[in-house]
């Protein structure tokens, strides 16, 4: 039975260093997971993101639904911004102020 990627590098010591950047940079052994983790943990480069988001929570958190939990409003925007990626549309609802 062939070892994942996964397996092998969960087997190996952990790093005595801090900077996962520089383990990343050396880690030609695990391909498919520099690729997933660059993926996952890159930053944009602007505010592009953060700046649509603000629009989206102003529709959610307004004056009828202020008392909405923070992780539930949380919820909420990712999951509009993830249905606004997914379809290259706006999200029905969505209305601008």
């Amino acid at each position: 039975m062939k070892t994942s990627e996964l397996d092998v590098y969960l087997s190996e010591p952990q790093w005595e260093s801090n900077s996962s950047v520089l383990f990343w940079k050396s880690a030609t052994r695990f391909p498919l997971l520099q690729r997933i983790t660059k993926n996952l943990l890159a930053v944009p480069a602007t505010s592009g993101g953060f700046d649509r988001l603000c629009p989206m929570a102003a529709c959610i958190v307004r004056a009828k639904r202020s008392r909405l939990p923070s992780h539930t409003t949380e919820r909420l925007l990712l999951y509009k911004n993830s249905l606004k990626t997914k379809t290259g549309k706006k999200p029905s609802g969505v209305t601008k102020h």
